[in-house]
Parts: C-alpha cells; structure tokens; sequence
C-alpha cells in the first residue's frame, strides 16, 4: 500500500519528467521503473504522447526487460538486509503460483499486468526460488511480452480497457480474502485476455463537462471549441483520443512544439449518466522565429519575398501564416509565369527558436499560347475583347487570369466563369474559360411597406446584351401609395457601355421622371445624367458626371392650386465622386469597408437657378465579431457651400431624412426644416447608423440597430440631434435579405407615437 500512496504522490511529476524526453526514450523509461512498468509505459506512450501502438510496444518491453538481471544480481548482495529481507518474505507469499508451476508460473505470474505484478516482482520471485538468471529472464520475458500485449489492447480500447483492468485488480485484492483461490490467477488471466478479444462495449455514457488543467495560453473555451466531443454526445473513446490529439496540435501549430497532455481522468456522475472529463496540459515553451532563409530565389530578390509574406522574425511560430506565406509566394511567382514552381517549408527547431527555410524550385518560367472559350451560346468571342487582360504571347500572368475572370462575372452574362491552365510544352500554356451563359433579358420587382400604411411596389425590366454587344440598358418603375390617396411615381431609363476607346471608360446615360401628389403639394421633376467612370483593380471606382434637373412645385387647399408659389427650378451641376468598394459580400457583408466622396459644383458657368458647392462624404464598415454577429457602421456627412441665400435653394435639390434608410422611427423628410412642400429639409446633414445583426439560423438573421442624425439650413450644432432605435428580423436568401425592422423614435417622442413598421429587400446600408 506504502508503494501504491508513493506512486499517485509521484505519479504526474514523473510523467512531467518523461514527457520532456524523446517519445521513445520516455516511453522506456516509464517502462523501467517499479510499479509503472510497461502498464504505465504503453498508455504513456499511446494516451499521452499519441505514439503509433507499433512504436510503443517494442521499446516498452525492451524497457521493462533491461533491470531483469541487475535485480537478480543486486537481491544476492543485499538479500540480508532487514528491510529487503522483510520485503522478500511478503514478496514469497505472493509467489504460489510460481512455486507450484515453476518456470510456467513465473511467465503467468508476470503475464498479469496489474500493479502487484509484473518483471520487478518476478525478477524478486525468481531469486527466492533460487531460478537460474538465463531460464528467469527467458520466462519473464515471455511474461513481458505477453502482458505487453494485453495491455496495449486494452490503451487502445479506452475506458472499456480501464473498467477491465479495475475488475481484474479488485480481484486481486480480494484475494486473500477467498478460500478457494487455487486457480483464481489463471481465470484473471483468462479474464483479461477475453476482455482484449471482446470488441469495444458500447457505452450508454454521454458526454459531461470538459475540463482542462495547466493551460494558461489558451483559454478553456478555445481548447473545447477544437475538439469534436460535446456536452451530452455519446462518449466515444476514438473521439476523445483524437480530440487529445487535435489539442496537442493546435498547440504546436502555435509554437508550443513540447505541449503535451499527460493525464486525462473521468468522473461518471451516475444521477445524469454523464462522464466528467479532465485534462492536464502541459504548455512548454513557446518557440518564437529566429530566422527567415530564402533559398533558390534566381528570378526574385530575398527582400521581395519577405516584404509579401506575414511572418517576420521576432514572431512566435504559427503554422497558419506559414501555410498563408507558401500561397503567397507561390502565388507571386505565378506572376511572373513560374506556374511549375514548387516550394518546399522545412522548420529547424532549436535552443533560440525557429528557424523558417523556404526551399525554392523556379523552374521554367512559361508564356501564354491561346485562349480558349467553351460554352459561350449566344455570346460572341469578340465582344469579350475588353474583358480579357490576359495578352497572348507574354509570360503568364495568374493576377491578369483572375482578373479576366472577375470581368467577365461583372457583365453578368454568366451564371459561371473559371478556368483550367493547360500544360502545352514546359514553357508555354494555354488558358481555358468554362463558362455558363445567363438570359441576356431579364425581370424583377420588388416590394414594401412603411407603417402606417404606406405600400411601395418596383418593377424592372433589362438587357445585358444589346445589339449583340455588352452594352446595358434597364427600364425601371417606383410606384408608392397610401389610404389617403397619396401617390409616388418613378419612371426611369438606363443606358451604359462599359468600354468607351480610347481610354477604356465606361459611361453611362440615365432619364428619371417623378411624379408626387399629396395633400400638400404636386411635384414634377424630369432628370437626365450622362457619366464617365473608371474602375481600377475592381474596387477603386472614379466617375464624372453631368446633371440636368427640372422641377416644378405647386402648393395645395384641399386639392386646388392656390398660387404657384415655386417657379420652375433649373439645376444644371457637374459633380467628380470617387468610392472604395472593400466589401466581402455584396450581398451580406461581414468584413470590409465601404468609402464614398465626392463633390459638386452647381450653376455659375452651367446657370440654371440653384448655385452652390457640395461635399458629401460616406463611409460604411462592417466587422465580425465571435458567434456569427456582425456589427456595421455608417457615417454620412454633407455640406452646402451656397452662393445664393440659402432658402432660395430649391427643395428638389436639398438633403432629407427619416424612412426606413436614414433614421428609423421617423416619417420621410419629416427631419430638417420645414420647406414649400410642407416637408422637412436641409442643406447640411449628418447621419450615423450602428446595426448589430446577428446570423440565429442558416438564414434567419437577428437585428438591433441605433440611429441618430438631423438636418439644417445653417449648422446649429451636435447637441440638437435626433434619435431612433429598434430591432428587426430578415431572411437571407440570393438576391438579398428580406427585412422586416420596427423603428421608434427617442427625441420628439409623442403618446400618439407607436413606432415605425418597415418591409424591405435589402438592407438599408
């Protein structure tokens, strides 16, 4: 018993020790020692340093073998000491078995793997018995080797092994207590063998709590979220040793090269038929880059390669960026035509950290010989001329490739576009497009509500291809209405030509026609814009635009004119904006920005009636935030540089805000000033939105929002803002998420005010 206490006293710091070792020098040392013997070296060597089963046994059992002789030799000189003297005699009573069966016993004596076993014991009986050293260390041998066996199957087994291996010791234990004992050593034997033979019980057991010990880099929660076992999943042993072998490489993909778990213990809670587990970690050191070699690097400088990777020296090890560098320089040197180079990542692990070799093979750098298109139907190669950057004959490009193929999906006259590199000699290829061809036509409308009962209706119809050329043209209607018989109408028409020579412009001319009649006023305004634009890298966007704007007022008594009291306004303006598109999704953005500026200059040289300079500024950020939730941001800043009294400055031209875009909980244009129309308006505006939208479901999407802005005719400060708030839920489908968003206003509250109640496709920034 005094041997047992010391061993659970002992027992971790001695598996500390042996796991700082090499796996197979540890395994052979546990293996050596009394009591661990190779019954502690195995499930070391499996269960804790996750060495193959076929790489434990031998050097376990060589282990447990080597101190055979040196006991022998040693009892001889020391066999007359009172302790050891005393310690031979209670060793002799165990040895019946060995008495009676000699050589036979002795082998069945040490076959039996449990703790009051095993060669230590046997080495001890064999000098009692006066055995010959050479026919002693042939039958422990054999004992060695067969309980080697037995106690590999049943590591590999789990807790079915350990729940064997406990009844058989408690049968030990009792057996002083039992008369008839005569063959009971061999039926544990047999017991033990038939256990090993049975194949895995299937345990009724579910998964408890998961606790983790000695962990103080990463916390228990990340250590979880990597294994697959979960609370209240059948237990599996092959689940949890391949989850201890998950954490132990999530640690040394993060530098800890020594972590290890050497001791995992379970506690059943019978009430809930539940198995507690908890795991000891041992972190180690955490090895940190020492250096960056570059090697076979002909066509690129080292300081190139460098500058393109994340990892720098300084850094603690992490297999994720190593993996991210091998991309990255693989995929610039594609840039240049070596699509054939391979690259090879070897880490040397020493005393000051790391040392990071990339082992470059550049191989032959190969040009582009054609470019083939398959499935095109209706397209016509020759109107894609502008979307291809790839140049045949030059080295090929993998950006320019890729470019292509964002071109390509920008016409959208495909469903699909991706393409295969064709191998035609060691230095040249050819790149196939596989595309699937969309119906250059197409329909759509869409629909909402704004409480109280207001409905809102569009309808559209376009062409991606006319005249046989990627030229779009769209036709477009907006139809609003309520109970009181109030109307909003939009009428308009879209052309654009992507590619305009020389320059490779795109332009673009629209028409809008609206018509508003309300209890206050009729409204008639007729819009033409023409556009020049030009994208660089696909998310930086310039354009130039002209703009021509005519609107017509008239105020209302109970349906009739009283007085014209806003002439025909003329805005002739021309206006320069600029935006970066960072977005991930267009769709459902998670990560990235989206960043707007522009300014325009109205009237001077271009008369009309309205005279000013504009500025307005947008920017929108979204940002991912742990358990599927994004938060996004707004910022909409707009300033009015008038050259003419500012109330002269028409309403069609003035900034509004409230609605289901700006801030929810207040009717349209209902914040600002009030203007002719009876509305709400400004000539300087800011806005701010916070939305929280959190994904519950696949589809179904969560939404808390925060909105606050206010518009006026001349700046009188931050303090006089208005505020909005609210929840919503959408529903994420392909073409956009469909919202439904109630919005209640938290400045100029009203006891009449219930709220807003908003409908839409798509969110409203």
């Amino acid at each position: 018993m005094l041997n047992l206490f010391l061993f659970s006293f002992y027992k971790e710091g001695i598996l500390k020790s042996a796991s700082q070792l090499p796996h197979w020098l540890g395994v052979m040392s546990v293996s050596m020692l009394p009591i661990f013997e190779l019954r502690g070296g195995i499930p070391f060597g499996i269960n804790v340093l996750h060495m193959p089963y076929y790489e434990v046994y031998p050097v376990a059992v060589l282990g447990n073998i080597i101190p055979i002789i040196p006991i022998i030799l040693i009892l001889h000189y020391i066999s007359k000491i009172g302790v050891v003297k005393k310690f031979l005699h209670r060793t002799e009573l165990k040895g019946n078995l060995v008495k009676k069966y000699g050589l036979l016993g002795l082998m069945l004596f040490v076959a039996i793997p449990l703790p009051i076993t095993g060669a230590w014991t046997g080495s001890a009986l064999a000098f009692i018995f006066s055995i010959p050293w050479y026919s002693a260390l042939i039958a422990i041998t054999g004992g060695v080797i067969i309980a080697g066996i037995i106690v590999t199957i049943l590591s590999l087994m789990g807790i079915t092994g350990a729940i064997i291996a406990t009844i058989a010791f408690i049968l030990v234990m009792i057996l002083p207590y039992i008369k008839r004992r005569k063959n009971l050593p061999i039926f544990i034997l047999l017991l033990l063998l038939f256990g090993c033979a049975k194949p895995q019980i299937r345990s009724e057991l579910l998964i408890g709590k998961i606790h983790f010990k000695g962990n103080e880099t990463f916390s228990e929660k990340v250590l979880k979220g990597i294994m697959k076992s979960k609370i209240g999943k059948p237990y599996d042993e092959n689940y949890i040793r391949n989850d201890i072998k998950r954490v132990v490489q999530y640690y040394r993909d993060h530098g800890f090269f020594d972590a290890r778990i050497i001791e995992r213990s379970g506690k059943i809670d019978r009430k809930r038929g539940r198995l507690n587990y908890t795991f000891t970690v041992i972190e180690g050191e955490r090895y940190q880059i020492s250096d960056i070699l570059i090697e076979g690097d002909n066509f690129l400088p080292e300081s190139r390669i460098k500058k393109n990777i994340p990892i720098q020296k300084g850094m603690y090890y992490n297999a994720g960026l190593i993996n991210i560098s091998e991309y990255k320089i693989t995929n610039l040197y594609a840039r240049y035509g070596f699509i054939n180079m391979r690259l090879n990542v070897e880490k040397d692990i020493h005393t000051d950290g790391v040392k990071i070799i990339y082992h470059i093979e550049e191989k032959d750098r190969v040009r582009l010989r054609n470019i083939i298109f398959k499935n095109l139907g209706y397209v016509k190669e020759t109107s894609l001329k502008n979307e291809i950057t790839l140049k045949k004959g030059e080295f090929f490009n993998l950006d320019e490739a890729y470019h292509t193929q964002r071109n390509l999906y920008n016409t959208a006259l495909f469903k699909y576009a991706g393409f295969n590199i064709l191998p035609v000699s060691k230095d040249s290829v050819d790149v196939k497009f596989d595309v699937n061809v969309e119906k250059p036509k197409w329909i759509g409308g869409g629909f909402g509500y704004e409480s109280p009962n207001k409905l809102l209706f569009t309808l559209d119809w376009g062409n991606n291809y006319l005249f046989n050329v990627i030229r779009k043209t769209n036709v477009g209607v907006y139809f609003a209405f309520n109970l009181e018989k109030e109307v909003w109408t939009d009428v308009k028409m879209n052309y654009q030509e992507p590619h305009l020579s020389p320059l490779n412009l795109s332009q673009s001319g629209s028409f809008l026609h609206r018509w508003v009649k309300t209890k206050g006023y009729y409204e008639s305004s007729y819009m033409f814009k023409y556009e020049l634009s030009k994208s660089v890298f696909d998310i930086y966007h310039i354009s130039l635009s002209y703009n021509f704007r005519h609107t017509a007022i008239e105020t209302l008594a109970q349906g009739t004119v009283i007085e014209d009291t806003m002439p025909a306004s003329i805005t002739n303006s021309l206006a320069l904006l600029s935006f970066v598109d960072k977005r991930n999704d267009f769709i459902y953005p998670t990560s990235g920005g989206y960043y707007m500026l522009s300014g325009e200059y109205a009237g001077g040289i271009f008369r009309g009636n309205n005279y000013f300079k504009r500025i307005v500024f947008q920017g929108s950020y979204y940002k991912k935030t742990p358990g599927n939730g994004v938060i996004v941001g707004r910022m909409r800043l707009g300033i009015t540089f008038p050259d003419m009294p500012p109330e002269m400055i028409s309403p069609d031209v003035r900034f509004e805000l409230g609605g289901a875009s700006s801030i929810r909980g207040y009717d349209e244009a209902s914040i600002g000033e009030r203007d002719i129309r009876g509305k709400m308006s400004g000539i300087e505006m800011i806005l701010g939105n916070v939305e929280f939208r959190l994904r519950v479901r696949k589809r179904i999407i969560g939404i808390l929002f925060f909105d606050t802005g206010n518009l006026w005719m001349d700046f009188s400060g931050p303090y006089s803002l208005k505020v909005g708030s609210g929840f919503g839920i959408g529903y994420l489908t392909n073409f956009g998420i469909i919202r439904l968003d109630y919005g209640k206003r938290l400045t100029d509250v009203s006891r009449t005010d219930r709220g807003k109640i908003y409908f839409n496709i798509g969110n409203p920034f």
